[in-house]
């Protein structure tokens, strides 16, 4: 079992356990402490979608979605991914096809929004790994939303022979239409390509070396005042963030000091911008993606 498993089996056990009875204490604390909070940071990861249907780890939804693929013998849509028996077309085929279902066509998952409903009236920040754009479908403020990781759908040159990042909806359905639908093997034609140089291209997707940041990182500054006014906003209130541990301690005197925050989930290069984590990166046409499904924790109340 890889560590994304045991994760996403630790996630199913804590939420049987919520739906099962006993915890409407603890329920209640997070949802007092919500709304108490003067700063809410919002860590999503990939259980906040896995739970709404967009589970790369089941093979019922791998039946349902992608049935080509379950005949070939595969698990789950993880499994598919990460073959590399498969021949260059046969990547980018599953690839648009992931694509097109996790970033285009499938439908806003209710937990995005039963969370905005909980948040939209507070001063909040997100900080998602997630791939999916579901915090920009269920209307959370894109200034709001600061995602390192980048989106799927995004393609750039893979040299890069310009800064050129452009939505790639056209070329993945294209790619989907005339690929083989039971080996999933796209036309040679129609395997991306830069405008500019005719270069492969490339997801704009933060762990290749010749990523792009210029659309993940522009509200990069925005989110890490925010952070430091938050963490401000903590040590006056009394609270301190105890890093070895991990653990939060407050003031008794001091019980308004409620700030629910998420866990820390990326690591960071020499400049000090997230990276894609190592165990979360595959090589797809030249495209080393680190996709950081599960990397981060779910929001959280700590």
């Amino acid at each position: 079992m890889t560590r994304y498993q045991e994760r996403m089996d630790e996630h199913r056990r804590y939420a049987r356990e919520l739906v099962s009875g006993g915890q409407d204490e603890a329920l209640e604390k997070a949802l007092d402490m919500i709304r108490n909070a003067d700063r809410i940071v919002i860590g999503g990861g990939a259980g906040l979608s896995a739970c709404g249907g967009l589970n790369y780890m089941s093979l019922e939804v791998l039946k349902k979605e992608f049935p080509a693929l379950a005949r070939r013998g595969y698990h789950t849509l993880w499994e598919a991914l990460w073959d590399d028996r498969r021949t260059k077309q046969q990547k980018i085929g599953m690839m648009a096809a992931e694509v097109l279902w996790a970033c285009y066509d499938f439908p806003v998952i209710r937990a995005y929004q039963d969370l905005l409903r909980m948040v939209e009236d507070k001063d909040y920040f997100v900080l998602t790994s997630n791939i999916d754009r579901q915090f920009h479908k269920a209307g959370f403020e894109e200034e709001r939303i600061f995602e390192p990781q980048c989106s799927a759908s995004d393609l750039q040159c893979q040299t890069p022979c310009c800064r050129d990042i452009w939505d790639g909806e056209s070329v993945w359905r294209k790619i989907a239409a005339n690929m083989d639908r039971e080996t999933y093997a796209c036309r040679e034609e129609d395997i991306p390509r830069c405008d500019r140089c005719h270069a492969p291209a490339v997801q704009n997707m933060r762990g290749i070396k010749s990523f792009i940041p210029d659309k993940v990182m522009w509200n990069r500054i925005e989110f890490e005042q925010y952070i430091k006014e938050a963490s401000d906003l903590l040590n006056e209130n009394g609270y301190t963030k105890l890093e070895e541990t991990k653990e939060w301690s407050h003031s008794p005197s001091l019980p308004k000091a409620g700030l629910p925050i998420s866990e820390g989930c990326a690591d960071t290069d020499e400049s000090g911008i997230p990276q894609g984590s190592g165990e979360n990166q595959r090589q797809v046409c030249g495209d080393r993606r680190g996709h950081g499904r599960g990397a981060c924790a779910d929001a959280k109340a700590l």
